[in-house]
Formats: C-alpha cells, structure tokens, sequence
C-alpha cells in the first residue's frame, strides 16, 4: 500500500478526494464518526520519527539498545543521543537516562531518579535538561535541576515548595510554582542569577517556545479551563476554552493538535486538529488512544491507537482525519471494559 504520508506531500487543494482514493484509509473521523480501529486500516511507512519497542530505539535505520529493568515512560532526541525516563517499580522511583549514539554509542549514564513523577524539558539544541525530583511527600519541597546532558554535570538547581518545569532555554526555566498554602503562579527562573520572575497568576501547562505559545489554566478554580497566549505576551490571550486543551503545535506553528481539558482515563478518546490562530476546527479522530500524540511533519500526526479487538500500534493520521496503521500489531488484550486505553510497548520521541 502507498504510504499516507508519501501520499500526503502531493495533496494540493483537492487532496480530500485524493486521500479518499487511497486504499485502507479511513474517511474523516469527525465526519465519519467512526473510530480508528488499528486492525482494519491499512499499513503505511514506519514513523519518521524517533520511536522507541519494547528495549529498542528506531531512528530511521539506526537502532539503538534502550535502558533494561524499567517501564518505558518518555523519550527526548538530545545531543549525541537520546534520553529516556522510565518508572522502576521495584524501586518505586522514577529514572532519567542519557543513551548515547554515534561516538558515544554504547553510553547510558543515569541523570538522576525521583520517588514523586518527575516533570522534564529539554533545550531545543539538545545539550541540557531541565527535571525535577521531589520525595512521594507533597509537604516536602521539589528540587529543579538544570543539567549539560554532555557530561553530566549539574548547572544550576533550586529548592521550590511544589514546582513543575515546562520549558527550558540557554538561561532560563518556565515552571509553575506553588507554595504549601499559595495558589500556583508561572514564573522564569534564570538560574545564571538564580532570580525569579512571576508572568502569569496561573500554572502553565504547556509551553512552545520555538513557536512563542504557553497554554494557562484559566477560569475558576477545578473547572478545567485554558487559554492559549504568546509567551513574550502572556498576559494577552489569543483563544480560551473550557473543553480543548492545546497539546502541542506543528512545525511551522500553524496548527496545534489538542484534546479533552479533563477526560478521567489512562487515555483520551479523541485527538483534534485546530488552527493555532483561533482555535478553528480543522479534523481530528476518535478512538482509543495514548494521552501522547506527535506531529510527524505539518500535515501528519503520530498516536498509539488500541481497537475494540485488544489490538494496538501506531497509528497515522492526516490532519482531516484520514488514518492509517505505521506499525506492527501487538495483542494488548480486551478493550471493551476499563481501563479506556491500553498501551502496546511504544514511546514516540516527545521532540
């Protein structure tokens, strides 16, 4: 079968009907109403991007031996290699892994464990990560660490009373404070002069900086809203909402992929695709998926899918909605009962 996303790089205007003529795929979910359903579309190229099976990492014909011993939780293309976070549940603790390539092939060198989830973000450049580690005790303050992945060495690092980091460039943190009895605000912290500087009176969620995009919480408290600003003007909101949640842009910044503000499962039933300007509806799919989805270029998006068959992979998807399978099956089990989703042994590489 022809690939969608080889296919994808001819659509022009017309590319709806030119999709539709291509065997296996699924018309627009949204119009369709129809789930994504792994086993039954048809299989297209593998994953352009990084991705991790089971103890293995795929990227482009280069293959690489992971970390061993731990549940596979996020992957990150860095400088020289990879890193991974995984969960060890002997230790019940979380790990943070640097898996070099290239002349450091062969390296794995542990950047550091958490007992509490760990928040992370990565420098565009790829040579140093941001993370946090905290003991499973919220009456205990977080540690942020700022670390040059090149030789492990410590950069900065700070004690805050609960934080998660969101974004990191060459000398500063986007982070969401909060003290033990405050409400949570947005803050820089430039570690050069470890100072600290407050831009919204919210937690961010989510940050864009290459694309100038921070996503807030927003409205009263617990109800689940956002809205979406510029990051050099967080104070002026480009679109709000109470049930889109913007996840994460595309290439050129013209879309953002985006899903439930609150959906209580292991999973989300839908992925959308909006118009970064103002939130417009462009497609999206309906199903079973991961809580992760990537953009594989401006066109195409990446998730893992389980269909009511217990059969589940990668699934790719054009941005009307138009799908097709970019992996193996793995039998992962029945779907018709809780829990919504349940993974096959992939990580898409968040970067």
């Amino acid at each position: 079968m022809k690939s969608l996303r080889r296919a994808g790089r001819t659509l022009t205007g017309s590319g709806l009907a030119i999709g539709l003529a291509v065997t296996g795929l699924l018309a627009p979910a949204a119009a369709a109403r129809t789930a994504v359903e792994p086993a039954t579309i048809g299989r297209g190229a593998d994953p352009s991007v990084t991705y991790l099976v089971h103890d293995i990492i795929h990227d482009g014909a280069l293959s690489t031996q992971a970390t061993r011993h731990g549940q596979h939780e996020r992957l990150w293309n860095v400088r020289d290699g990879y890193l991974l976070q995984d969960w060890l549940q002997g230790a019940d603790a979380f790990r943070l892994t640097f898996v070099g390539t290239g002349a450091r092939a062969g390296e794995k060198r542990v950047i550091g464990r958490s007992a509490l989830q760990m928040t992370v973000a990565v420098a565009r450049d790829g040579t140093r990560v941001v993370w946090t580690q905290g003991p499973n005790d919220l009456s205990k303050p977080t540690v942020v660490r700022v670390t040059d992945l090149a030789t492990g060495r410590l950069v900065a690092g700070r004690m805050f009373a609960l934080a998660d980091v969101r974004a990191l460039t060459g000398t500063r943190v986007l982070l969401s404070r909060r003290g033990a009895h405050s409400p949570a605000t947005t803050v820089w912290w430039t570690f050069a002069h470890d100072t600290i500087t407050t831009i919204a009176d919210r937690a961010v969620l989510r940050a864009d900086v290459a694309r100038d995009r921070i996503v807030l919480a927003a409205g009263a408290r617990d109800s689940f809203c956002v809205r979406v600003a510029r990051l050099s003007h967080p104070d002026r909101t480009l679109w709000r909402s109470c049930r889109r949640a913007a996840y994460a842009w595309s290439p050129d910044g013209s879309r953002v992929l985006a899903t439930h503000t609150y959906f209580d499962d292991v999973g989300t039933d839908q992925w959308l695709t909006l118009r970064d300007r103002n939130a417009a509806r462009l497609g999206g799919i309906t199903g079973r998926f991961a809580w992760q989805a990537v953009w594989e270029d401006d066109r195409h998006l990446l998730t893992l899918a389980l269909g009511d068959s217990g059969q589940a992979g990668i699934v790719r998807c054009t941005v009307a909605g138009r799908c097709e399978r970019a992996s193996r099956l793995w039998n992962v089990g029945t779907a018709t009962a809780q829990p919504n989703f349940i993974p096959p042994p992939v990580v898409l590489a968040s970067n």
